[in-house]
């Protein structure tokens, strides 16, 4: 008799006797098998009391037993009081009632016939409750998304990380936020590796808010607080403030301003580099055809009291390749010591000032040794015209080179106002050179509406420096910081005693209130001082000068003529109707 390709199914032969045997035979194949529903398949022995029409899969392993015997895997009907049995075909499916499963047979098991479903690989297009294109390959519209830890009872380690990673530091990896598809926020890794968060009004125009340092895991506030005299007001103090006293620089809040006081000092630029000193410790480098001025102003950021200010009368709008305006900030060597340079343990320096310009662009500067043989130049930005920012800078320190650590100029910090070609070379690296700034930086003299301004300097070893809002306490006080910047500059004049020699001359003792780091330069500042005659009055000379200055780190001896009236031998003090009449300059 032959039968079906598929499901065996017994065919009426023409010469048959009984068709209809053969044909209720074949019926109760199409009832065992079609819409093929087990009752169990974890049984390799019949069941008690098997109803009529029922099926099982019996179980394979271990071997069946009794009626089922060597029928393993095989389809069980209980009809007509006895077991028929099929043997599965490849593709056929089952839905096992006690389980609940659909299950297929493979040609060797029956296993779960939606296992496909469980592993989806390689989808070109994947879209839950909206369309997915090409731009959004993976779309989800829904209100809630809910993402769970497997358990350590599940399988798993009972953690649960969201890995995303981009092809290169340069692209970007971020969470992108949207109002009506339009750009609102975004963090995440933007066009490099640190950290940042962005905010848009518009979708269009992007704000870097904050960024931390993938390096050094600093975090900067780019935009400022919205409340920052409220946020000055929560800060701890005393930490920074007991850093102050390290900090390398001097005169950092530009208050202490001895020689010149807050008048403006003319810069008067030629074809030969100069150097002026505007307020104690911060001098101006410049060159060219420009005519510019500096004074120190009371406009500064919040805590602070005093800035350096530099004006421009006459432009320069094209440099000559030698031509500069920089500020220029000598510090001794003695102070520099600790940094190593020139060695092999040299350690890095990190530095921070307040700027405010009329002009936005880019900025630079440069960190130099004495002889200017070796410099390290870099880069700032100013984003906003006339508005005060805050800038911090780190160097790598230098293992070449001569550096001096005694009471010579041990390191010069320049911020180049504007740089002509021969004065700048490339930022970020040490060269064998003298460099004011860098390469293709902003020219700040370029017209008489250009300003800029300074303070809020610190200068520490290492590479940490504090947020802007902390920083002004690093700051010393006027009243420390005086006294350190009159190791390099001290002008005398009320209490300082003396004897006249005759009735022209005086011979003054002037000994330091602070020890000068060098043997100071004596100089006369007016031609008519008033020096008192004690046993008569006060003496005013004429087209005084001084014929004598010498001395030490700890005092001088001065003497004066250009008087009349006084008597040898008679005391002489300077009173306090005088201002000052000498300075002793020990400064870098």
């Amino acid at each position: 008799m032959s039968a079906s390709a598929n499901l065996a199914l017994p065919f009426i032969e023409g010469d048959e006797l009984l068709p209809d045997v053969t044909l209720n035979e074949t019926l109760r194949l199409i009832d065992t098998l079609v819409q093929l529903a087990i009752v169990d398949r974890d049984l390799n022995a019949p069941p008690g009391a098997p109803a009529e029409g029922q099926r099982w899969i019996v179980k394979a392993s271990p071997s069946p037993t009794g009626a089922w015997a060597g029928h393993g895997n095989h389809i069980a009907a209980w009809q007509d009081g006895d077991w028929v049995f099929c043997a599965p075909k490849v593709g056929w499916f089952a839905y096992v009632i006690d389980e609940g499963a659909l299950i297929a047979w493979n040609g060797s098991a029956w296993i779960a016939a939606l296992a496909m479903l469980a592993s989806l690989q390689n989808l070109s297009l994947l879209g839950l409750g909206t369309t997915a294109d090409s731009t959004n390959p993976f779309s989800a519209k829904l209100n809630n998304a809910l993402w769970v830890a497997r358990t350590v009872a599940e399988g798993g380690d009972g953690n649960l990380r969201y890995k995303m990673s981009k092809e290169s530091a340069a692209k970007t990896l971020s969470l992108l936020f949207q109002d009506n598809f339009s750009g609102r926020a975004e963090v995440g890794l933007t066009g490099d590796d640190d950290f940042h968060f962005k905010v848009s009004a518009d979708g269009s125009s992007w704000l870097d808010a904050i960024t931390i340092d993938r390096t050094t895991g600093k975090l900067a506030v780019n935009q400022g607080f919205a409340v920052p005299v409220v946020t000055r007001g929560q800060l701890y103090a005393a930490p920074f403030d007991a850093l102050a006293f390290n900090g390398m620089q001097l005169n950092g809040g530009m208050e202490v301003s001895q020689e010149n006081g807050t008048s403006s000092v003319t810069l008067t630029a030629t074809g030969s580099l100069q150097t002026k000193y505007l307020v104690d410790g911060v001098m101006a480098a410049y060159r060219g055809t420009f005519v510019a001025a500096g004074q120190q102003v009371t406009d500064a950021p919040a805590g602070y009291r005093n800035s350096l200010k530099f004006t421009v009368s006459t432009a320069q709008s094209s440099l000559g390749a030698n031509d500069e305006l920089s500020v220029l900030i000598p510090i001794e060597g003695v102070r520099c010591a600790r940094l190593v340079f020139g060695a092999a343990a040299a350690a890095a320096i990190s530095f921070g000032f307040w700027v405010k310009a009329h002009r936005t662009g880019s900025y630079s500067g440069s960190l130099r040794n004495s002889s200017k043989a070796r410099s390290w130049p870099f880069t700032f930005a100013i984003n906003s015209a006339d508005t005060w920012e805050f800038k911090t800078v780190t160097v790598a320190g230098d293992t070449s080179g001569t550096w001096l650590t005694d009471t010579g100029v041990g390191l010069y910090l320049a911020i180049c106002i504007g740089g002509g070609s021969s004065r700048v070379g490339t930022a970020g690296a040490w060269a064998a050179a003298d460099y004011s700034g860098v390469t293709s930086t902003t020219n700040a003299v370029a017209a008489t509406s250009d300003t800029f301004q300074f303070t809020g300097l610190i200068v520490l070893p290492g590479i940490e420096l504090p947020a802007y809002d902390r920083a002004p306490f690093l700051v010393r006080s006027f009243d420390q910081e005086q006294p350190l910047c009159q190791r390099y500059l001290e002008l005398g004049g009320t209490g300082i005693f003396g004897t006249w020699e005759s009735a022209s001359k005086v011979q003054l003792g002037w000994q330091y209130k602070v020890q000068k780091r060098v043997a100071g330069t004596i100089t006369l500042l007016t031609t008519s001082p008033t020096i008192t005659d004690v046993g008569i009055a006060d003496r005013t000379g004429s087209g005084s000068t001084l014929t004598l200055g010498d001395g030490g780190p700890l005092g001088t001896r001065a003497i004066i003529d250009g008087f009349s009236g006084a008597t040898a031998q008679h005391g002489a003090i300077v009173t306090n109707s005088t201002p000052a009449i000498l300075k002793s300059d020990a400064r870098l």
